[in-house]
């Protein structure tokens, strides 16, 4: 049974009752020293303005008080006019906070997700190992628009399993494939117990798994174990689903260069292998598509993506901010400039 605490700490944010105003509740707190009515209506109404943000927001009482640094306790009693610390500290936090999203509202415009050729090399590899429920790997250079491509497939098929790697210690619990299959468990709603073997656990997961129909996708696995490849191609074995790896070339670089009896098991299993390169031309301009500009501008952008899309897009957003801060457009000098600013690639 979940705890109340947590329960409430996973609630949205509430509007305090009605009956009673944010400088009614602040009129009942006792006074701190030097402090005047004045500094107390404004702390009041800055509380009921980071209340009102969190509810139009959607945050839960957990996420809104983690962006101030207190617990989801802390500021249901600030919320209430029942915190007997210092709420001058929080209403604070709680401007600055409102200040942050009032900048972000004039954060330039990302581009949205453009169909390239390397996102539709991507989509097909990815619903082929779906449709036939094989293991497929698509590799390519950071930056070159895989994970976007992976996010749209998921936004249109919601019931696949996206898993992101992180890089970590080797060994966790049990051994290193215990994270991957806690995650993959806590997608499928899998009953995992505290002493329950790593066999065991992919028996559990390879099982929820099976005639499902679903897609599970690995980004970034570049930082898995061998032990871990071996515990997915497992689990692969048991459920039949598709799997699909997503990685830069050196991933079967280093994979090859072992040798590894494991290894040839898990690579002997991968049907499809889409190699990505870097966009195009093509791909620039349609990435760029969005944003008005004259031909001298896109060429400025696309000589300078170096085949990237994620730094086309970086550099599209810089461009931006220095075509408003300039009060101009945005031309060749101001996507020169925003490439400047930005890491070689």
């Amino acid at each position: 049974m979940e705890h109340p605490d947590a329960r409430a700490a996973n609630s949205p944010v509430k509007s305090p009752p009605t009956e009673e105003c944010a400088e009614d509740r602040e009129a009942r707190r006792p006074a701190a020293a030097g402090e005047c009515a004045e500094d107390r209506a404004r702390r009041a109404r800055v509380v009921e303005q980071y209340l009102a943000v969190a509810r139009v927001r959607g945050w839960t009482q957990a996420a809104a008080a983690r962006k101030l640094g207190v617990s989801a306790s802390t500021l249901s009693q600030v919320a209430s006019g029942k915190y007997a610390g210092d709420v001058a500290r929080i209403a604070e936090r709680m401007q600055r906070a409102l200040d942050q999203e009032e900048r972000r509202k004039r954060v330039p415009q990302r581009p949205p997700f453009a169909l390239t050729s390397v996102a539709e090399q991507a989509l097909e590899t990815l619903r082929n190992a779906h449709d036939e429920g094989v293991m497929a790997v698509i590799m390519g250079r950071p930056g070159a628009g895989k994970t976007m491509a992976v996010g749209c497939y998921c936004l249109a098929e919601p019931e696949t399993v996206l898993i992101t790697m992180r890089p970590a210690g080797r060994k966790g619990l049990h051994g290193a494939g215990r994270p991957i299959l806690r995650a993959l468990a806590d997608a499928l709603n899998v009953e995992l117990g505290p002493c329950v073997s790593q066999h065991e656990a992919i028996e559990a997961v390879g099982a929820a798994l099976r005639d499902t129909g679903r897609l599970v996708i690995i980004d970034e696995i570049d930082y898995a174990a061998e032990d871990l490849l071996q515990v997915l191609r497992m689990i692969h074995d048991i459920a039949r689903c598709g799997m699909v790896f997503v990685a830069t070339p050196a991933f079967l670089v280093r994979l090859r260069a072992r040798k590894s009896s494991t290894l040839e098991q898990f690579l002997s299993r991968i049907t499809y292998c889409c190699v990505v390169n870097g966009i195009t031309d093509e791909d620039a301009e349609r990435i760029a598509a969005p944003f008005p500009m004259d031909r001298a501008a896109l060429a400025t952008l696309r000589d300078g993506a170096h085949g990237s899309a994620r730094r086309l897009a970086n550099a599209l957003v810089g461009a931006q901010r220095i075509a408003a801060a300039d009060g101009g457009k945005m031309d060749a000098k101001c996507i020169a400039r925003a490439y400047a600013t930005l890491m070689e690639g």
